[in-house]
């Protein structure tokens, strides 16, 4: 049933692709025709070129480069020549036009340091009054140049530089008041704020776009503001205010018109819907997302909408059609050879075909992903080698093609007469051809039916023995796979051995000689998560981390995390805690081989990286002076009633640096605070898996705000019963009435009394 509708919409596709190319190459005739009346002296000849040279930018870059040339040489002629004072500054501005033309020619092409150069050889003229005398046309254009620089730099990772010519944009717009324009600068310069992780300025910005879109009556305008400001809500976590934007987005929406933007906003619901639990709803947007970007043909689209869907049929744990749209996902981003959506949508499987017992195909996708994530990382040395090799190529190239060019003027007349002999022929040609093809097509009928109830006979023959060949093979490869999955089982087992044996033991944390508790609950046999303590020159050093993932993934990050605290504290004796966190990171990154990325998106996305979080504390034992330093984990404390008798062992928070332990577009040295523990300070180390943990009545996350309630409640009890009264509400927080909720994260929680 699905086989001839996609052969109808591929049929439709193809018919609109090519209905377009034939208007494209009628109206470069047409445009050539005027070109060949005109003369060099009139003005509407660089007019003709800028739009031949725009037809070609699409279809053959290089020819559109080749006119964009020919505009700057007719210019130069005339800027040199004597000319009226109007007459220079149209040309000079006709001139600045074509190189920065020229220059997003060489940007989409990947071509950055040419693109710079053309960019900045337009500013010059446009700065210059001496030839620039129309200063509205001028001012606009050195605006658009702004613009079009803070854009090549946004994509090389250039986000300062490129804040700068945003706003240099910006405040030319301003004086023009060019009401269109302002609200592009102001949502360029959102994003940049959003890249710089300053949510709330890129908020400031982008809502100053969205009185603009609506000021000017531009609901296409309106509904990408809207979907903007949603997405800094959401990575803010406000998401009734992320809703009200998406949905406010839809309504301004003409859904016929705008399938790319709207798919892009379904994705956004299905995160928020997600995020807060409700998984049905969040499936629902998924699977739009996932119809709106087939039927727009956006493979790499389709390629992660299907993740998306995959990872949330593992939420939900319905891992057979977790499987079917990963395995998807990754057909299509193998098809496209997009290597990172390869890389999640191996992940994803990896995650599923574990969860539903297949662990030859759960290690099978783990370590493609390895290699995956190894082959990123080499393709992108390679493409700088490559953009350089090309370079050289395109200037002899273009060389090259200005002799073509030369050439081909001659040919013209010649070819002109042999147009028409030509046509002749092809006409006949096809008509041999469609004859031929009447007559394979009526023999291949025959040969056809012929074939079949030949292979009919022989397939009855055959029916016996491969049924009882088939019953054969099952039943061996049902031995082979009980086996193979008995393997596995054993071999993570012994991986728990290995992780258990490198956690510091009770009877090792004991011998540090504090009051302790320890709450360690792998989600699975071996965890993402792990706590580590020793002693080094009269300083205790101790932390809790949460590494990505959980399972296998996670604790082969969890065995690096403690091997490099070892290396760096016990062999090293480095104490002071924001160092250690430092070095941590530094061993991680050259560990996994990990680089900054690019993004050149409008619409803003995530990237997942490998690392961990941590808190990280150093006590030295006889001044009583502590350190702590944190990567996304906090750090609680709370004071003794004789220490702090007013405060009545009110919990404080110490807030971590908001960077994992990992590469990170900002990285920056870790903080270091600095405190006096009293004799009786109780203090608290964990992370997020508890905060994060579903159940309840609603189903609703437990939340950081239930989470410091209770540890102010149970550090008025002995260490020892702390975690009895932990582990105790964790259990009746999971078991609701109707339902018991299963564990989504490891958890670990070091409490320590002073």
């Amino acid at each position: 049933m699905n086989k001839p509708i996609i052969l109808v919409l591929l049929y439709c596709f193809s018919l609109q692709l090519f209905a377009g190319s034939k208007g494209r190459i009628h109206k470069i005739d047409s445009l050539n025709t005027v070109l060949e009346s005109q003369d060099l002296r009139d003005t509407n000849l660089i007019k003709t070129l800028h739009e031949l040279a725009y037809l070609y930018e699409f279809e053959n870059p290089d020819s559109a480069l080749i006119l964009y040339k020919k505009t700057q040489k007719l210019c130069d002629q005339k800027l040199t020549s004597s000319i009226p004072v109007g007459e220079q500054s149209a040309y000079a501005i006709f001139k600045a036009q074509s190189l920065r033309y020229s220059g997003i020619v060489y940007r989409q092409k990947g071509k950055y340091p040419e693109a710079i150069d053309y960019y900045n050889n337009a500013l010059q003229i446009v700065l210059d009054s001496s030839l620039c005398q129309n200063k509205k046309k001028c001012a606009k254009e050195a605006g658009g140049l702004y613009n079009s620089l803070g854009i090549l730099q946004r994509a090389q990772g250039e986000y300062s530089d490129a804040l700068q010519n945003y706003l240099r944009g910006l405040k030319i717009f301003e004086q023009l008041n060019d009401k269109e324009n302002m609200s592009l600068a102001y949502t360029n310069i959102g994003v940049i704020q959003y890249l710089l992780k300053d949510y709330r300025k890129a908020l400031v910005y982008h809502n100053k776009s969205l009185e603009i879109e609506k000021e000017i009556n531009d609901n296409t305008g309106v509904a990408q503001c809207y979907t903007n400001i949603g997405a800094v809500h959401y990575i803010l976590r406000e998401y009734d205010k992320a809703l009200d934007c998406f949905k406010g987005a839809i309504s301004r929406l003409d859904k016929k018109k705008n399938k790319a933007l709207l798919s892009k906003i379904y994705i956004n619901l299905g995160n928020v819907y997600k995020d807060i639990g409700n998984l049905d709803l969040s499936l629902d947007y998924y699977h739009k997302a996932y119809y709106l970007k087939k039927e727009t043909a956006d493979k790499k689209g389709v390629s992660l909408a299907l993740i998306n869907l995959s990872s949330l049929y593992n939420q939900k744990e319905d891992f057979l059609k977790a499987i079917e749209f990963g395995e998807k996902s990754l057909q299509i981003a193998e098809s496209i050879q997009s290597l990172p959506n390869q890389k999640v949508a191996n992940v994803t499987l990896a995650t599923s075909y574990e969860a539903n017992g297949d662990y030859a195909k759960a290690l099978m996708h783990y370590k493609q992903y390895h290699l995956l994530f190894d082959s990123i990382f080499n393709s992108e040395k390679n493409r700088q080698i490559v953009e350089m090799e090309a370079k050289y190529e395109n200037e002899k190239k273009m060389q090259e093609l200005e002799k073509k060019d030369l050439l081909l003027q001659k040919q013209d007349a010649e070819m002109e007469g042999q147009r028409f002999r030509i046509y002749i022929l092809v006409a006949a040609f096809f008509a041999i051809i469609v004859f031929a093809t009447g007559l394979f097509r009526s023999y291949r009928i025959k040969r056809r039916s012929e074939e079949v109830i030949r292979m009919k006979n022989e397939e009855l023959m055959q029916q016996n023995e491969e049924i009882a060949a088939q019953r054969d093979l099952v039943m061996l490869q049902k031995e082979q796979l009980s086996s193979l999955h008995n393997e596995l089982t054993d071999s993570i087992l012994y991986a728990k051995r290995i992780q258990s044996a490198l956690l510091p033991s009770e009877q090792s944390l004991l011998e540090l000689g504090k009051d302790f508790f320890i709450v360690f609950k792998p989600k699975d046999i071996v965890s993402g998560d792990f706590y580590w303590a020793t002693k080094v020159k009269g300083w205790l050093v101790f932390a809790v981390a949460d590494c990505t993932g959980h399972g296998v993934p996670g604790a082969f990050m969890s065995m690096l995390g403690i091997a490099f605290l070892n290396e760096i504290v016990r062999k090293e004796e480095v104490t002071q805690a924001n160092h250690v966190l430092n070095l941590l990171r530094k061993y991680v990154i050259k560990a996994l081989n990990q680089q900054s990325g690019e993004t050149t998106r409008d619409y803003i996305e995530t990237e997942v990286k490998d690392g961990m979080d941590i808190s990280l504390c150093a006590i030295n034992e006889t001044t009583g002076e502590m350190q702590y330093a944190g990567a996304n984990n906090s750090l609680y404390i709370v004071k003794s009633q004789e220490a702090d008798a007013d405060a009545d062992c009110r919990l404080k928070e110490v807030k971590p640096d908001k960077m994992p332990v990992s590469v990170y577009a900002q990285m920056k040295d870790f903080s270091n605070h600095t405190f006096k523990i009293e004799k009786g300070d109780q203090l608290y180390l964990f992370s997020d898996g508890m905060p994060d943990q579903f159940g309840g009545d609603t189903g609703k996350k437990f939340m950081y705000k239930s989470f410091r309630r209770l540890i102010t409640q149970v550090s008025l009890l002995p260490m020892e019963e702390q975690k009895v009264k932990i582990e105790a509400e964790l259990l009746a927080w999971m078991k609701a009435e109707n339902k018991q909720y299963d564990q989504i994260d490891d958890i670990t929680i070091l409490g320590i009394k002073w």
